[in-house]
Order: C-alpha cells, then structure tokens, then sequence
C-alpha cells in the first residue's frame, strides 16, 4: 500500500511539474470582433479569431458558457472575463469591454481650418465624427446668430467657412454637434476659429 502511495505521489509530482514546465512562458493571443448591443438590449455579439500561441484546439470560457469556436451571442452591454484554454490545458485571461465610448473620447474637432482655397485645411475636419450616422452640426457667430447646420455632416464635404456662399470673417465661432450614441441624443459642443 504504502509502494502505491509513494508512485501515485510521484506521479502527481511528475504531472504537476510537467504541466507548470509547459505553461512557462505560455501566452496567447485573440482579436475580438466586437458588435456592441443596440440601445442596451441584449442583441451584443464577440467572435475570437485570429487565436495563436499554445497548442490547438483551444477551449473559450465567456459569460458562464464555453465551445471551441469563440463565438458568443445574446450579450448585453458589460466588461467580461475571457479565459482561453489550450490543449494542454494552459490558460491565458483577457477582459473584453463591450461598453460604449463617451462622444468625447471618438470626437475630437479640430479647432481652427484655414479656407483659402489653397488645397489645404480648407474645411473644417472632425475626427471621429464618421463613426455616427446622421450627425447634425451647427455653427453660431459671437452673436448667437446660425451661420451653418449641416443634419449629415460628413469630412469629404466638410463646412467651408462660408454662409449662403459667402466667406465668413476671420473670429471664433461656436458650434453644437448633436449625435446619436447607443440610442440616446447627446451634444458635444466647443468653438473653432477660421483664419484666413
């Protein structure tokens, strides 16, 4: 008995140490696809690919349920744990935000354009604001009168300095983008200065 005990204790030994000398150094890595959920329902869906490091096939771990696929469907929006584990039983953990970004993080408009016909910096350019559809933007002088509103702003036809086409005088002017973000309107709001 005692002959018994002492193999399956070195056996255990042996095992352990196998598996902790083929986890060093373990890494693996995933790209996520990620489709946020519509106006927080749970329509939220990430797919993994791209999986490499470790041995294959691999097994994902996502919100209580595993496969060998990596994909997970039904998803409301939330931050969660990703555990990707390979045959051997190794394991990496990664965090995988399905949150939505505040406006001001993915807009940033530029705060001053040069439109002097010279080819460049002729229009104003809004960073970011192609990630939204039907952006309206609209644009006031120092005495709160509107000078532009465009209702689908886009940076290849961007605002040209101009009213009624007219070229506006070198000053700072006030705008108001209002946007759609997780099916809630929110404005982001700011000045730019055209310098001619």
């Amino acid at each position: 008995m005692k002959a018994v005990l002492t193999l399956f204790f070195l056996l255990c030994f042996f095992s352990s140490k196998v598996y902790a000398q083929a986890c060093i150094g373990f890494e693996i890595e995933t790209t996520p696809l990620i489709i946020l959920p519509e106006c927080n329902d749970t329509s939220g869906t990430v797919l993994f690919s791209n999986t490499r490091g470790g041995r294959p096939p691999y097994t994902f771990s996502f919100n209580g349920s595993s496969n060998q696929f990596g994909s997970f469907a039904n998803l409301p929006v939330g931050i969660y744990e990703l555990i990707i584990e390979d045959t051997r039983g190794c394991a990496d953990t990664f965090n995988i935000d399905m949150t939505y970004t505040d406006i001001e993080d993915i807009i940033k408009p530029n705060n001053a354009f040069t439109p002097n016909d010279d080819g460049f910096n002729d229009t104003w350019y809004i960073p970011g604001i192609e990630s939204f559809v039907g952006t309206e933007v609209i644009v006031f002088n120092r005495w709160g009168q509107k000078v532009h509103n465009n209702t689908r702003y886009a940076n290849d036809s961007g605002w040209d300095g101009r009213q009624a086409g007219l070229q506006l005088p070198t000053g700072t002017y006030f705008y108001i983008i209002e946007i759609t973000n997780n099916c809630i309107e929110q404005q982001l709001t700011g000045t730019v200065t055209i310098i001619r």
